[in-house]
């Protein structure tokens, strides 16, 4: 009995298949046009996006195999929570690139 034989096929398949990126692309694209500023980085086998920084960062937007909707393409976000998310969780998931640049303009707009 080999070690893959006790993980489920659909498991092991997901390994395999590409995260579309595509939603924290366009996030960075609008970050970039409204001058918002923000670190990129890379995370697992994701992307996430800190902003302001990493030092005084208000919002962490994650995409990665293991992040809420990540299989998916879609965005996890700490922080810039509404107060029912903040009764729920910590985090917020299973979000599109303008959930989560709306609630980023609206902060840096202050």
């Amino acid at each position: 009995m080999e070690i893959t034989d006790s993980i489920p096929k659909e498991f092991i398949d997901g390994l395999s298949k590409k995260i579309d990126f595509s939603n924290m692309k366009i996030l960075e694209t609008l970050l970039i046009e409204y001058n918002i500023p923000y670190i990129k980085r890379r995370i697992y086998d994701g992307i996430q996006i800190l902003y302001p920084d990493i030092k005084h960062c208000k919002c962490s937007v994650v995409c990665h195999r293991a992040s809420y909707g990540g299989e998916y393409g879609l965005l996890e976000i700490y922080g810039l929570l509404n107060e029912e998310e903040k009764e729920n969780d910590d985090v917020v998931g299973h979000l599109d690139y303008n959930d989560v640049f709306e609630r980023i303009k609206k902060d840096y707009e202050g």
